[in-house]
């Protein structure tokens, strides 16, 4: 997997805290601090709320197929650090997907509605 970028990083240090509710250090917030987060935050869910980890994925759009060969590797705790790993690679691809869409509808001096 390749690093991510700083206002990455960024971004989804604030999208976890105001989303889930995760304490992440807004000084030098790296990668490897926000999978443990998430991590830990995921090992709870799974051992304690398991709907309220299913709904996780649902909202953030995780392939289950991918969640459940995680899980069934049977590797833990490493199975909640690569699926914390998907859940930001995923929240990621929305947000780029989102500001692509978003440049790529707006040309310059072209004021006309767009349907």
């Amino acid at each position: 997997m390749q690093p991510l970028l700083p206002q990455y990083i960024s971004a989804a240090g604030e999208w976890l805290t105001t989303t889930l509710d995760i304490s992440v250090p807004n000084d030098n917030i790296t990668e490897s601090s926000l999978v443990k987060a998430l991590a830990q935050k995921l090992e709870a869910l799974i051992n304690n709320d398991f709907e309220q980890f299913v709904y996780l994925l649902y909202r953030v759009d995780v392939s289950e197929n991918k969640v459940k060969e995680l899980l069934a590797t049977g590797e833990y705790p490493e199975v909640y650090y690569h699926i914390a790993r998907l859940i930001i690679d995923r929240q990621i691809q929305k947000w780029k997907s989102r500001e692509a869409h978003k440049n790529s509808n707006s040309v310059p001096g072209d004021d006309e509605e767009k349907w």
